[in-house]
């Protein structure tokens, strides 16, 4: 009985050399160990975490992909903990904390990032922010003066109510002789 020969591919006699960076790439595994659905990017993006009850919290994104974040913040989460990060270029985002060292959590996206948000987050990483001039408000303490108002005097007070009349009188005249 003849016994097939097991199936041999061209890249074989390359030995094991090729066969890990193959199986980084193709499993999402990064170097360090770790599992990865998406690559990531370094990115210093100054973030809002709202937490139930919904009390905002700062942040600091330091890594962002398309499926989640690595957030460093002094406000204490825990594994599991569902939250909403806010962040300049996407906006708020629900996401739940997976990971977490110290200070340090790794959050994954609810839903991922679009190709267009990652890039719009990525663009607006390390630009300042938008400050906007600030115009001093008066002070409630300063009375403003009273307006000055001039009367009219007495013959130009007798004019208008002359001139008032004679055209009021005048309405009706008018009036009159249409319906007549």
């Amino acid at each position: 009985m003849l016994t097939p020969s097991p199936l041999r591919w061209p890249w074989d006699d390359l030995g094991d050399d090729m066969a890990i960076p193959a199986r980084i790439i193709s499993e999402g595994v990064a170097p360090d160990g770790a599992r990865r659905a998406a690559a990531r990017f370094p990115v210093d993006l100054d973030a809002t975490l709202r937490a139930p009850p919904g009390q905002p919290h700062d942040a600091l994104i330091e890594e962002l992909s398309r499926t989640g974040c690595l957030v460093t913040s002094s406000h204490p989460l825990t594994i599991g903990e569902r939250l909403s990060i806010g962040f300049a270029g996407i906006g708020l985002q629900p996401a739940e904390v997976v990971r977490q060292q110290d200070t340090r959590f790794g959050c994954a996206f609810v839903t991922p990032l679009t190709d267009d948000m990652l890039d719009r987050a990525r663009r607006s990483a390390g630009t300042a922010p938008t400050t906007l001039p600030v115009t001093p408000l008066p002070s409630p303490t300063t009375e403003s003066p009273e307006p000055v108002v001039e009367r009219f005097s007495p013959f130009t007070r007798i004019l208008i109510a002359v001139g008032g009349a004679t055209l009021a009188w005048g309405v009706v005249a008018a009036a009159v002789i249409a319906l007549g």
